[in-house]
């Protein structure tokens, strides 16, 4: 909001920019869990 008040970027920009960082946690937060999980062996 700050840049797009300073007008710094455009309401287009703003929004491509906000897809941009939610699309990047969403990866960094799928990776988080896929490197947490637990990885059982069956021991038999």
């Amino acid at each position: 909001n700050l840049l797009e008040a300073r007008g710094a970027i455009s309401v287009s920009e703003r929004t491509s920019y906000i897809a941009r960082v939610r699309n990047l946690s969403r990866k960094i937060a799928e990776s988080y869990v896929e490197q947490n999980k637990p990885h059982h062996k069956e021991s038999i």
